[in-house]
């Protein structure tokens, strides 16, 4: 049960970060598939489109709001699809992929939340 208090500790430090709440079920997704299609990510999350794009932005290294434009967590980046220009991939960045290893390792028991990555 502590490697569960672990993930939930790191979850609420992910949390301090993320500029939306709702961006954390996005960014496991990306975890678990990427690259992903961000219309994938719309499907799986029953999300707008617009909403999955605002989302994945949040996740970057800076995005947009009310005409703003703010420092993001740097934990995905996206790419044109190369087999079709009119769609884009997800992918995390070696920041996000260093908090989705920090997160198995601990769902693992072989850290805790707490230590240096």
């Amino acid at each position: 049960m502590s490697e569960l208090k672990n993930v939930i500790t790191l979850y609420a430090e992910l949390e301090k970060a993320l500029p939306y709440p709702q961006l954390f079920p996005v960014f496991l997704l990306i975890c678990d598939k990427e690259p992903i299609p961000l219309s994938d990510i719309n499907k799986a999350l029953n999300l707008e489109q617009f909403q999955v794009s605002r989302h994945v932005s949040a996740l970057g290294k800076t995005y947009k709001s009310n005409r703003e434009h703010h420092a993001g967590p740097d934990l995905v980046t996206t790419q044109e699809d190369p087999d079709n220009r009119t769609r884009k991939i997800a992918m995390l960045t070696k920041k996000g992929q260093k908090l989705r290893d920090k997160a198995l390792e601990i769902l693992k028991g072989k850290t805790h939340a707490k230590s240096k990555s």
